[in-house]
């Protein structure tokens, strides 16, 4: 006969016949720690009692992963669990299309920076989450980095014979003020750069061919 106990007072008696050497309990309560209890008897013998604790441990639950910043070599990632008791978590990523997995190693925190990426590049990023027990729970994500400010120059629409400033402006379509706006190619997070030359003003500007103010009417303040 098996019977079991547990602290949130889930208890249950089962017998068994004299050939069966294993049986496999269900039903049983996560986070319960339960006393189980195995009698053998016999006209013949006296009886046998061997006595064990179990404690059940669920599998982590991962709700949400969260993309705090993007560039165009490295993406932070921050997570978080539903449920459980996680002992360590990990960070696998590769290249979607290409490549080996990189891993960060067994993490204790909940929030991770991913260094020395490829420039517009779709990563596929897991997060995995262990529990003590060694049972674990994965979430697979999708992210792109960005261009480089200087890919974005190289692209087709921008005038390679203009001033590093006319370029900004074509780019922001006129917007001055020192900030790139830049959708990634898989249209999957936009991001904001800053530029560090300078603040841009015109003075009485007057339109070239493109629609937007020549180079040399603008001072740049550094």
């Amino acid at each position: 006969m098996i019977h079991y106990d547990s602290s949130g007072g889930h208890n249950g008696s089962i017998s068994l016949n004299s050939s069966t050497d294993n049986f496999e309990l269900t039903g049983l309560m996560e986070e319960n720690t339960y006393t189980i209890s195995i009698f053998a008897s016999s006209v013949d013998l006296p009886s046998t009692t061997i006595e064990l604790q179990v404690r059940l441990i669920p599998a982590p639950g991962l709700v949400s992963v969260s993309v705090s910043s993007i560039a165009a070599t490295s993406i932070s990632l921050s997570w978080s669990v539903s449920s459980g008791m996680v002992a360590s978590w990990e960070v696998v990523w590769r290249p979607t299309d290409r490549g080996t997995e990189s891993t960060s190693g067994l993490l204790s925190d909940t929030t991770y920076t991913i260094l020395q990426l490829d420039p517009s590049t779709i990563y596929t990023l897991t997060i995995t989450a262990t529990n003590v027990a060694g049972t674990n729970t994965s979430l697979p994500i999708i992210v792109s980095t960005v261009p480089t400010v200087e890919e974005i120059l190289k692209r087709e629409n921008i005038d390679a014979t203009c001033s590093e400033t006319h370029k900004y402006l074509v780019i922001t379509g006129g917007l001055a003020g020192g900030v790139l706006f830049i959708v990634t190619t898989a249209s999957i997070i936009a991001v904001v750069f800053v530029l560090k030359c300078c603040r841009a003003r015109s003075l009485a500007p007057k339109t070239s061919n493109t629609g937007f103010p020549d180079s040399t009417d603008v001072i740049l303040e550094r």
